[in-house]
């Protein structure tokens, strides 16, 4: 097991420490970057943008280093704005954001919006003999005995 890793190790990195993988495989790990399970879309931002930097050109002509700088970036904001799961990915997309920032701080607001109506989503029990409230629907308690609801949720 430590052999392979060893010499996984020693095949992707060559002795100065640079990344020795194709463009092709840079291009494709942004182009399926998708944001992980409980992580914030700052944290997605981020990666993506460490995988867009790999893609770079290294060139000395400032025009065609622009003109690939201009590619990384549109290519980052469409891996970034696709990436984006639940709420803040379904919202992201309708806003048309023209640059990453405009694209994370919408996905910050509708993130930190979910996350507080969630949390306005809670169980309110009634003091009295009477049902709780969940989302504004009447709960009836089991094993209370006798008790008559109103409305849809009526136990009949």
């Amino acid at each position: 097991m430590r052999k392979r890793y060893r010499g996984r190790v020693l095949q992707v990195y060559s002795g100065n420490g640079s990344d020795v993988r194709t463009d092709q495989f840079h291009y494709m790990q942004l182009q399926m970057a998708r944001q992980r399970r409980n992580k914030r879309p700052q944290e997605f931002a981020d990666r993506c943008r460490a995988l867009a930097q790999k893609i770079v050109c290294r060139v000395d002509d400032l025009q065609v280093k622009h003109v690939h700088q201009e590619n990384a970036e549109s290519m980052l904001l469409a891996a970034f704005v696709s990436g984006l799961v639940g709420v803040p990915g379904r919202q992201c997309p309708f806003s048309n954001p023209q640059n990453i920032q405009q694209a994370l701080s919408i996905a910050l607001t509708v993130d930190q919006a979910e996350k507080k109506s969630v949390s306005m989503r809670v169980f309110i029990p009634n003091t009295t003999n009477g049902p709780g409230y969940f989302r504004g629907h009447p709960v009836i308690k089991i094993g209370t005995g006798k008790f008559k609801s109103h409305g849809k949720y009526a136990l009949k």
